[in-house]
C-alpha cells in the first residue's frame, strides 16, 4: 500500500507541472479553419447543388499574383462525392469570388466560376478569409449562396490533464481502501 501511495505521489509531482504548462493543440500551422458552403442551382440543371470544403482562415497562398491566389489540392464535397481540387480566389479588380472544378459531379458544367464580393482581406500572398454569407453569380448567370463560417471544433483534453485526473482518482481510491481496511 505504501509503495502505491509513493508511486501516486511521484506521478502527481510529475503531472502537475506538465499540466500547468499545457498549451492548446493547434488545428493547423496557419491557424483555425473556416468552413465554406456553396449552394445554388445552375441555369442548365434543375437539381440544386451543395459543395463544402474547409481551409485555414489564414492560408499560405499558392502562386499569388496581383489579382488572384490559389489553394490546393483541397477536398471538396459535392452531392456526397469527395474530390480534390484547386481553388482560385480573385480580388475585386478581377470580379471577386472564386472558382473550382466539379468534374464528374456536375457533368453539365466543369467549373463553378463564381464572381461577386472579394472573399478575403490582406495581401494575396497572406490572405485572411472574411466570414459571412455572400450571393455570387456563376458564369452561366445562375446565383449561388456562399457561407464562410469558423469551423467549430471540440476541445480535446491534453494527456497531462488526463494523467492529473487519473492520479487524483487513484489517490481517492487509495484513501477509500485505507478507511475500509
Amino acid at each position: 500500500m505504501r509503495s502505491l501511495l509513493s508511486t501516486l505521489a511521484l506521478l502527481s509531482v510529475i503531472a502537475i507541472p506538465a499540466a500547468a504548462h499545457a498549451s492548446p493543440i493547434s488545428l493547423s500551422a496557419t491557424g483555425p479553419l473556416d468552413l465554406f458552403t456553396v449552394t445554388g442551382t445552375l441555369t442548365n440543371m434543375a437539381t440544386p447543388y451543395t459543395s463544402t470544403f474547409t481551409v485555414p482562415s489564414q492560408p499560405i497562398a499558392q502562386n499569388p499574383t496581383l489579382t488572384t491566389f490559389a489553394l490546393g489540392p483541397v477536398p471538396v464535397t459535392t452531392a456526397g462525392v469527395v474530390q480534390s481540387d484547386y481553388l482560385q480566389f480573385f480580388t475585386t479588380s478581377m470580379g471577386g469570388g472564386f472558382q473550382f472544378g466539379v468534374f464528374g459531379v456536375l457533368p453539365a458544367v466543369a467549373i463553378l466560376d463564381l464572381s461577386g464580393a472579394q472573399l478575403f482581406t490582406g495581401a494575396n500572398s497572406a490572405p485572411t478569409f472574411l466570414l459571412g454569407t455572400y450571393t455570387l453569380t456563376n458564369i452561366d448567370n445562375s446565383l449561388a449562396t456562399l457561407t464562410i463560417q469558423a469551423e467549430s471544433t471540440a476541445v480535446t483534453p491534453e494527456p497531462s490533464s488526463l494523467i492529473l485526473l487519473g492520479t487524483g482518482a487513484l489517490g481517492l481510491l487509495g484513501i477509500v481502501r485505507r478507511r475500509l481496511a
